[in-house]
């Protein structure tokens, strides 16, 4: 990974971050930064650390008030369970709040740190990303 593309990621990931926490366990109208709850952020390198398929990508693992404490184990996704107690209905709502959310956190970023953050957030001048 260049140094251009861990700086966009960076940028990114405290974004998405948020966002897909208050998809998942946020209201529809919940603006408060505190109401979103916690998260954690995993990244796994190499085969010693469970990673099958060399590339870059991060987990962002909402904590939900309704979860149990975790101590060594935390293996529950999306406050449901296991990864196959989420069924494709469901999938599909949670997706939809994550997007609506998602693009709600970028013009979190247009308004409250102006229109030179969104411009570095996308990445304008090098291709830039499409929402």
């Amino acid at each position: 990974m260049s140094v251009d593309e861990g700086r966009a990621l960076g940028a990114w990931l405290g974004v998405v971050g948020r966002g897909v926490v208050r998809g998942v366990v946020g209201g529809e109208d919940d603006e408060d930064e505190d109401g979103i709850g916690d998260w954690n952020v995993v990244q796994n390198n190499g085969a010693r650390a469970a990673q099958v398929v060399p590339h870059v990508h991060f987990h962002i693992i909402p904590r939900t008030d309704d979860v149990p404490e975790v101590k060594a184990r935390s293996w529950t996704v999306f406050g449901k369970g296991q990864r196959e107690d989420l069924d494709e209905d469901d999938a599909q709502v949670l997706l939809g709040r994550i997007r609506k959310s998602l693009r709600r956190e970028v013009e979190r970023v247009r308004v409250e740190e102006g229109e030179g953050a969104l411009k570095l957030l996308l990445g304008e001048g090098k291709g830039g990303w499409k929402l």
